[in-house]
C-alpha cells in the first residue's frame, strides 16, 4: 500500500470542512469538548483517507472561523493539496477568499473545489453555487480545479470526490510565483511539530509534517528554538508503526524528551543541524485587495512552519509597498524561529478585511541573518538588493559563493552552507565541489572559505527603469510561455531595439534568463527545475509527452526547456529520453 502526501482542508467556517472528513475517512477530527459543544472547529485535526488505488494520504482539518486562522497557517503549511469545501447554500464568503489566499501565498498551486451541503438546495440552486463559485475563483490557482458537488450527510459526490483528489495529486504542481522546496529525503531532516501529547505507557508524542529529510527509529533528534535533545523511541505514518519515515509523510514521533519541554510551534531534526534567528532577508508580495501601503517599518503578526509571532518589516529600496506590490524586505520577529532559504511565511495585520480578512501578503525567505547587525553591517542598499537578486535566482552556486563570501576568513562548514543556502544534500555538494575545483574556494578539513586570490566583487546592477519592469511583469505573467521579443514590443507598443536595453537589464539583474531564442522568467524556471528533479527522482527516466504535461505547454516552448536543462547538465538525453545526471 503506498503512503504518502498530504491533503489539508479550507473554507469557511461552517461550510461542513469536518463533516466532510469524517465521512470521507471515518475518523471524527475534532477532539476537543469545546468543539463538540459549539459545533465548530477550534483546533486542527488529523486523519487518513485511502484513495482508489489504495493509496493512503495525511489529512489536515483546518478551523475556518477567522480567529482561527493562525491554526489554518499552521495545517496549510505541510499541505500538497488543497480541498476548498465551498457550501452551496452560501457560496464564497470572506474565509474562503482569506483561506484561499494563503494557500496561494504558502504555494500550495494544486487544489479541488467540493460544493458541499448540496442536500440542502434544490437542483436548480446547486448550478447557480457552481457558476459563482467559478466566477469568483478566475486568476486564482483554483480557476480551472475540478469541482465536485457532495453531500456529507447523505454520501453523495463523496467516491467521485476521492477519484479527482487522487487525479489532482497526481498531477504536476503549475509555477507559483515562488518555487516550492522539494520534499527532499536527502536535505536535512526538519518537521514543524502542529501537535504535542503524552501516551500513557510510552511518553511524549509529537506530529507534523516531514518538511526535508528522514526520519529513524534511534535516531537522536534536537526540538529548536530551545536545544531540547531525544531520541526517537517510535515513529507512525498513518497509524502504522514505521521504522524510517521520510519527506511528505505526516509523522507521530515518540520521543524520549519530557513534554514538559516541547511546545507546538518547534521544529524536530537531526541533534546540532537546526538553528534559529530573528532576522532574514525575503522577497515579499503584498495581495492586490490591501488597500493601505506597507510602510518601511510596519508591524505584522508573521506566519512561519507552525508559529505565529510578532514581526517588524524593513523595506529594502521603498518606502512603502502598495496592494499587489512586490519587494524585497528585512523581517525581524519578536521571537527565533527555525527558517530555511526558500520556506515560505505568511503575513497579517489587525485590522481585518470585510471581504477576506487579516491576511495582508506573505513570501519566501532568501536568507538566514540570525540577528540584526551593528549600524553600519549592512550592505549599501544597492549591494544588498544586487545580493537579494542572487539569493532569490536559485542558483546553488550563486547562492554558496554568496555565502562564503560573507563568512569571510572564518568559513563556513557542509553544515552550515545547508543551514543558509537550504538546499538538498546533492545541490549543496555539487555547487561545492564545482567551486573547488574552479579553485574558487578553498577546503581545509571541513572548512570552506573563498580562495585569497579571488576578489570578493559584487557587480552593481543598474536600477531597472519602468520599462523593464513592464517587461518583466509580461514575462512572469506568461509563465512558460513568454512571448519572443518582437511580440513582446508589440504588446508593449516599443521598438524592439528600446526592448532589448530592458532584456539586458533584467538578465543582468537576473530577474530572467535566456533559453535558446525566449526569455524566462528566472522563478518560473526554477519551479520548473524543482518539478522535472522530483519527477525524475520518482520515475528515473521522462520521455516527450510527460515532458510537456510538466511543462505545461507546447513542443514550441517544451523543446528548447529540455535542451536548456542538458545544456545546464542538470539531465542527460538518452534516445527519447532524459534522465538525471
Amino acid at each position: 500500500m503506498s503512503l504518502g502526501g498530504v491533503i489539508g482542508t479550507a473554507g469557511h467556517v461552517d461550510h461542513g470542512k469536518t463533516a466532510l472528513t469524517t465521512a470521507l475517512t471515518g475518523i471524527d477530527t475534532d477532539r476537543l469538548a469545546e468543539e463538540k459543544r459549539r459545533g465548530i472547529t477550534i483546533e486542527l485535526g488529523f486523519a487518513h483517507l485511502a484513495l482508489p488505488s489504495g493509496r493512503r494520504v495525511g489529512v489536515i482539518d483546518v478551523p475556518g472561523h477567522e480567529r482561527y486562522v493562525r491554526a489554518m497557517v499552521g495545517g496549510a503549511v505541510g499541505v500538497d493539496l488543497a480541498v476548498m469545501v465551498i457550501a452551496a447554500d452560501e457560496g464564497v464568503m470572506p474565509q474562503t477568499r482569506e483561506h484561499l489566499a494563503i494557500c496561494e501565498l504558502l504555494g500550495i498551486g494544486r487544489g479541488v473545489i467540493a460544493l458541499s451541503k448540496i442536500d440542502a438546495v434544490e437542483p436548480a440552486r446547486r448550478n447557480e453555487a457552481r457558476a459563482r463559485i467559478e466566477a469568483a475563483l478566475v486568476g486564482t490557482f483554483l480557476a480551472r480545479a475540478p469541482l465536485v458537488a457532495c453531500s456529507a450527510r447523505s454520501g453523495e459526490g463523496l467516491d467521485d470526490l476521492k477519484r479527482v483528489i487522487e487525479a489532482a495529486l497526481e498531477s504536476p504542481t503549475p509555477p507559483t510565483r515562488w518555487p516550492k522546496p522539494l520534499r527532499e529525503p536527502l536535505a536535512l531532516p526538519r518537521m514543524p511539530i502542529d501537535r504535542v501529547f503524552v501516551m500513557k505507557g510510552f511518553g511524549s508524542v509529537v506530529t507534523g509534517t516531514l518538511w526535508s529529510g528522514s526520519l529513524n527509529v534511534g535516531d537522536e533528534v534536537e526540538l529548536a528554538p530551545g536545544g531540547v535533545v531525544g531520541r526517537i523511541r517510535g515513529l507512525q505514518v498513518h497509524g502504522e508503526s514505521v521504522e524510517r519515515a521520510t519527506a511528505g509523510h505526516r509523522v507521530a514521533v515518540n520521543l524520549t524528551a519530557p513534554r514538559a519541554a516541547i511546545t507546538r510551534g518547534m521544529s524536530l531534526g537531526g541533534s546540532g543541524e537546526l538553528t534559529s534567528g530573528r532576522v532574514f532577508d525575503v522577497d515579499l508580495a503584498l495581495l492586490a485587495h490591501v488597500e493601505r501601503p506597507l510602510r518601511r517599518r510596519a508591524r505584522v503578526l508573521l506566519h512561519a512552519g507552525t508559529r505565529q509571532v510578532g514581526a517588524v518589516v524593513r523595506l529594502v529600496g521603498a518606502e512603502a509597498l502598495t496592494g499587489g506590490g512586490r519587494a524585497f524586505a528585512e523581517i525581524e520577529t519578536e521571537e527565533p524561529l527555525v527558517l530555511l532559504p526558500g520556506d515560505r511565511f505568511v503575513l497579517r495585520g489587525a485590522v481585518a478585511d470585510p471581504a477576506c480578512g487579516t491576511t495582508l501578503g506573505g513570501g519566501v525567505v532568501l536568507r538566514v541573518l540570525g540577528r540584526r547587525g551593528r549600524r553600519g553591517a549592512r550592505p549599501t542598499p544597492e549591494l544588498l538588493e544586487q545580493n537579494l537578486h542572487a539569493a532569490a535566482s536559485g542558483d546553488a552556486q550563486a547562492c554558496t559563493r554568496l555565502e562564503l563570501e560573507r563568512a569571510g576568513a572564518a568559513g563556513l562548514t557542509r553544515l552550515g552552507l545547508a543551514q543558509r543556502v537550504g538546499f538538498a544534500v546533492p545541490a549543496i555538494d555539487a555547487a561545492i565541489e564545482t567551486l573547488v575545483r574552479q579553485r574558487i574556494v578553498e577546503q581545509e578539513r571541513t572548512t570552506y572559505r573563498m580562495a585569497k586570490e579571488v576578489p570578493v566583487v559584487v557587480a552593481e546592477v543598474p536600477k531597472l527603469d519602468p520599462l523593464a519592469e513592464r517587461l518583466h511583469q509580461l514575462v512572469m505573467t506568461a509563465g512558460l510561455q513568454p512571448p519572443r521579443p518582437v511580440d513582446a514590443a508589440t504588446t508593449l507598443g516599443v521598438p524592439v531595439r528600446e526592448l532589448e536595453r530592458a532584456i539586458q537589464a533584467l538578465v543582468r539583474a537576473t530577474r530572467i534568463a535566456r533559453v535558446g531564442e525566449l526569455y524566462f522568467d528566472v522563478a518560473a524556471l526554477t519551479a520548473l527545475r524543482i518539478r522535472l528533479v522530483d519527477y525524475l527522482r520518482e520515475h528515473g527516466e521522462i520521455t516527450a509527452q510527460p515532458w510537456k504535461e510538466l511543462v505545461g505547454a507546447s513542443r514550441k516552448f517544451a523543446i528548447p526547456l529540455a535542451e536548456h536543462f542538458d545544456a545546464e547538465r542538470l539531465t542527460l538525453r538518452v534516445g527519447d529520453k532524459r534522465r538525471l545526471r
